[in-house]
């Protein structure tokens, strides 16, 4: 189950990726920060608790 564990640390490059997307892109700016901030929430909520 690698990719399991891999699965969060995706989603958190997803969601860095798209927040510096957003600050070349001055319109929609917005969006994609809170698209890169729920989708870092998103994998905290994912990722196994140790």
């Amino acid at each position: 189950m690698q990719f399991v564990k891999n699965l969060p640390f995706l989603i958190v490059l997803c969601g860095v990726s798209s927040l510096i997307y957003a600050a070349f892109r001055m319109n929609q700016t917005l969006g994609f920060a809170i698209l890169g901030v729920g989708l870092i929430l998103v994998a905290f909520m994912v990722s196994p608790n140790e």
